[in-house]
């Protein structure tokens, strides 16, 4: 998959074990409840560890009562050792703290690295050096030096945050910091986004059209359409200069229907016929496809085609298709309160909002076809950097819409920069009934690559609003064996994945394929992002053309 278009750890020591001492019941430490334990967010405590499971720890305070809470990261320590802690928060009545830079100050290499080169002693150099130690970077004098710089000069972000960055070869900005952070925290999905973007566009219209009038509304309108349709202006173009027509005289409406539904590429593999009563994809019911197509009737098209759109019988990019060649026309006989119903109304306004996904997710069917998911991406950054800059024009610099497409598209010129190194690619999916988020990363064991018999590995991660969160495991063995680890979230998915996987290994088998599979359940995990990054820590990664994605 090549895009190129565009801290504190573990020691590594058994922390699980719980050191139990003998005490009489007079002097045995009372549990201090969190209801009762009158601590703020912010407020410092210090304590002798008196056991600890992970990151699961009991402090021994010194009123001799012991506080049980969660650190943030593990830190490594030893029973009876002295330790200072922040209060972070209360999360279902356990308190969650975080270690301070003091205890980390305990470490005699930190302190020497940070003597050496001439660097303060406090919170962020401390996380800076044991982040560094933890990802198995250098700590001399100059390599402190250029991290501590590129985190005095990027505040925003912490001090392990960057050295991660550094770690996986990303570029440290200030748009890549604040896609990292999406990442690591489970919020860069860009199915999500074009979720919360796609129905901006009709408000954009609607606010156009009460502040500067139907006119600008229409001009935007039109505007928008062209972005995304920019593919069909060629033949569009072609067909109107030789005279054809969608508008009245009735007589070429059937001509002009013909041209629009069957030689526009806008509209190549989007046609639904209306054959015994089979619909299209347009999420409107017989009675809002009879108002839309009355409203487009006003605007001048043609009867036949009218008739189409109130059956249902054409799909979403055919009928936007219809108004933008509509609103290309421009007849002065065609009153503005005609153009205003169908802004104003739900149909059209959904239709738009549909549009918007359609183009902004990816069909499943695509997934497999080579070059597509590149294909989409490029799409994507260029429609995006295209509606920045109609929003720039329009002074809406400030708005959700100009805010999240600008996100948008940083997010995708960030994946790009991740894949430049990592074969990690996201798929935001248009489903029949709903959208889905997926990702996907292909991987192997470096020591296989060079071996014909070498495994090739694959984890596919979705988010299904039925099914629940799935992480499916692949190895393809041998060119041809595949084995599968369905990984659910819900226990009762089980049964459902088990009937149906049939269909899998028909289809597996079709190919040449042969499937073993197992199905388990496995709870939530951290960011996807920070499993890639640990799974890298011992797995190289291949090219998307040693695998099959099909499979």
């Amino acid at each position: 998959m090549n895009l190129s278009f565009l801290g504190i750890g573990n020691s590594g020591q058994n922390q699980t074990e719980q050191i139990k001492t003998p005490v009489s019941e007079e002097t045995a430490p009372k549990q201090l409840p969190a209801s009762s334990a009158n601590l703020k967010s912010g407020q410092v405590i210090s304590g002798e560890v008196f056991a600890m499971d992970g990151r699961d720890i009991q402090l021994l305070l010194d009123n001799h009562q012991v506080l049980t809470a969660r650190l943030e990261q593990q830190l490594p320590m030893s029973v009876g050792q002295l330790l200072s802690f922040e209060v972070k928060a209360f999360q279902q009545g356990q308190i969650s703290l975080r270690p301070l830079y003091a205890n980390l100050a305990q470490n005699p290499a930190l302190l020497s690295a940070l003597e050496a080169a001439g660097l303060p002693v406090n919170e962020t150099t401390a996380e800076m050096v044991h982040s560094l130690m933890k990802e198995g970077m250098p700590i001399d004098r100059s390599s402190l030096h250029g991290v501590y710089k590129l985190i005095m000069e990027n505040p925003q972000a912490g001090a392990k945050a960057i050295v991660q960055m550094l770690s996986a070869d990303l570029p440290v900005t200030k748009e890549s910091i604040a896609q990292f952070e999406n990442y690591m925290n489970q919020n860069h999905q860009i199915q999500n986004q074009v979720d919360s973007l796609a129905g901006e566009f009709p408000k954009l219209l609607l606010d156009l059209m009460n502040e500067e009038g139907i006119g600008k509304a229409m001009e935007v309108n039109r505007e928008i359409l062209d972005i995304f349709s920019e593919n069909a202006q060629e033949e569009v173009l072609s067909f109107k200069e030789e005279g054809e027509s969608l508008i009245k005289p009735e007589e070429n409406g059937q001509k002009a229907e013909r041209l629009l539904l069957e030689e526009n590429p806008f509209n190549k593999g989007e046609r639904k016929e209306g054959i015994e009563g089979k619909q299209a994809d347009v999420p409107l019911t017989k009675a809002e496809g009879e108002k839309l197509a009355g409203q487009l009737r006003n605007l001048g098209l043609s009867k036949e085609a009218a008739s189409q759109i109130q059956n249902l019988e054409l799909s979403i990019k055919e009928i936007l298709n219809i108004v933008k060649e509509l609103s290309e026309k421009g007849h002065e006989n065609i009153p503005e309160k005609a153009w205003k119903a169908l802004l104003q109304g739900k149909e059209y306004q959904t239709l738009l909002r549909m549009g918007v996904e359609k183009e902004w997710l990816l069909n499943p069917k695509e997934i497999a076809q080579k070059g597509k998911i590149e294909e989409f991406y490029e799409k994507l950054n260029e429609q995006t950097s295209k509606v920045s800059r109609l929003l720039e024009s329009l002074g809406k610099t400030e708005g959700h819409l100009m805010k999240g497409t600008e996100t948008l598209r940083q997010n995708v010129n960030f994946l790009n920069q991740v894949n430049q190194m990592y074969a990690y690619v996201q798929l935001p999916l248009k489903m029949s009934t709903q959208n889905a988020h997926g990702d996907l990363y292909v991987y192997a064991n470096k020591k296989n690559l060079a071996s014909k018999e070498g495994n090739v590995s694959a984890l596919l991660h979705l988010e299904m609003d039925h099914l629940g969160t799935m992480d499916i495991h692949v190895a393809l063995k041998s060119g041809t064996k595949v084995n599968t680890h369905f990984y659910l979230e819900k226990e009762e998915i089980i049964d459902f994945v088990e009937k149906n996987i049939y269909k899998l290994n028909e289809r597996l088998e079709k190919r040449g394929y042969s499937m073993e599979t197992q199905v388990s359940t496995k709870e939530k995990e951290g960011g996807f992002l920070t499993n890639l990054l640990n799974k890298e820590k011992s797995s190289t990664i291949v090219q998307q053309y040693s695998f099959d994605v099909r499979a």
